[in-house]
This record gives C-alpha cells, structure tokens and sequence, in this order.
C-alpha cells in the first residue's frame, strides 16, 4: 500500500479512485462468477427428458410388478 503520508490530497483521491476502481471490476468478476455457479447447479432436465425418465421408470415397475406376479 502506498504511504499516504508524503503524498497530496489530489494523489491520494487519485489512488483511491484508481482502487476503487479496480475493486468494483472484482466485484462484477466475482458476481458473474456466482450467477454462472448458481446457473450451472439450477440446471435442470426439461419436460420432455423429465416425461421420458417418467415413462421408462413406471415401465420398468409394471413390468418388475408382472414378472414377479406371473405363476
């Protein structure tokens, strides 16, 4: 960090600005970065993969269910 000081109100003002700046270009970083986490681990299938995985599950139950019952 820079030693405050010897320096002018003006460079100080200009070194904070200057950090200021770069602090908010982390911020918008970061925030970005969690909007596509939060993106990623809301991912969910859609409704057609959803009725699919549905289907094949009550199929496979109707058929482990008659398998079992048939004498």
């Amino acid at each position: 960090m820079n030693n405050y000081n010897n320096m002018t109100i003006e460079e100080r003002i200009a070194t904070l600005e200057s950090e200021n700046k770069s602090q908010n270009e982390d911020i918008k970083t970061i925030a970005g970065d969690i909007k596509e986490i939060k993106d990623k681990l809301l991912n969910r299938p859609s409704w057609s993969v959803s009725a699919i995985i549905t289907l094949l599950t009550g199929l496979c139950i109707g058929l482990t269910t008659y398998v079992l019952t048939i004498k």
